[in-house]
């Protein structure tokens, strides 16, 4: 179904729990779309509404050409509007990568929406300037290379970098999300994705994580040694975070062991429901 928010037509699934109806809303990574989570979405429905979507510029939602609707205020805004139009006041918001980062985010910016979090290959920003400036450099010209020669020649040296070494050994399932990528993203909508979103461009919030009340999950892939330190260093200033590492996964946990995935959030969140029933309604 399409919903209306931050002025945008948003494509979101919904797919209801018994009650009682807490809500999770997931949010995928950079040129994904929310049939990425459709492996893992079961550990959720158990009792807990989910809500998949695509963010802008991906799959079946908008793609406006304005550059402001891809910023970190605009997106947090969004999706706080996105909640309301769920009915769900503070729900458990569960991202990965990009998606993560836009959740950390908006947890800072509106923390009386954030009912929980779940964060998989999360980064708090790049606190020193030149590595900031040289990732936003990085960015820019992915997002150049976008206009000017297409998706095929950008997920070529994307996926070339290491972060994704550990998807690329799993042959079968990779060439699978390569071809769902190039149909279901835009190479317009995906450089504006890059140029606001992109990790050069997100305020760095190491200071304000103590900010974040909300019971807090990080997880990273063994193999994924960077993310690893980097979620581990993010768990340490959330109050009462906990950080899980997950064996035989690398960046995108959920699609390479999404048992170990489910196990992991199954136990967390048994144990969030149990010390408060009405978290996330």
């Amino acid at each position: 179904m399409q919903i209306k928010a931050g002025g945008h037509g948003w494509d979101v699934d919904l797919r209801a729990a018994p009650p009682p109806r807490r809500v999770a809303v997931l949010v995928h990574g950079l040129a994904g779309s929310r049939a990425e989570w459709e492996h893992v979405q079961p550990v959720f429905l158990k009792d807990t509404s989910t809500a998949t979507l695509d963010l802008l510029g991906h799959g079946a939602s908008d793609a406006p050409d304005d550059p402001k609707a891809y910023t970190f205020d605009a997106v947090a805004d969004a999706l706080r509007d996105l909640a309301d139009a769920l009915g769900a006041q503070a729900p458990f918001w569960v991202g990965y990568s990009m998606g993560a980062r836009l959740l950390l985010y908006l947890a800072i910016r509106h923390p009386s929406r954030v009912g929980g979090l779940i964060l998989e290959s999360a980064h708090a920003g790049l606190a020193d300037a030149q590595a900031r400036e040289a990732r936003a450099g990085q960015d820019r010209a992915d997002a150049q290379l976008l206009e000017t020669r297409g998706l095929q020649p950008f997920f070529e040296q994307w996926h070339a970098r290491p972060v994704f070494d550990s998807q690329r050994r799993r042959t079968q399932a990779w060439r699978a999300d390569v071809d769902r990528r190039l149909k279901t993203n835009k190479p317009k909508a995906l450089a504006q994705t890059l140029r606001g979103l992109g990790l050069g461009s997100m305020p760095p919030l190491h200071r304000r994580l103590g900010e974040i009340k909300a019971p807090t999950l990080l997880l990273a892939g063994t193999l994924d040694a960077p993310y690893m330190e980097e979620a581990r260093s993010i768990a340490k200033h959330i109050p009462g975070a906990e950080f899980k590492p997950v064996l035989n996964a690398g960046h995108a946990i959920h699609r390479e062991n999404p048992e170990g995935y489910a196990e992991v959030v199954r136990d967390w969140l048994d144990t969030q429901y149990a010390l408060n029933p009405a978290r996330g309604l």
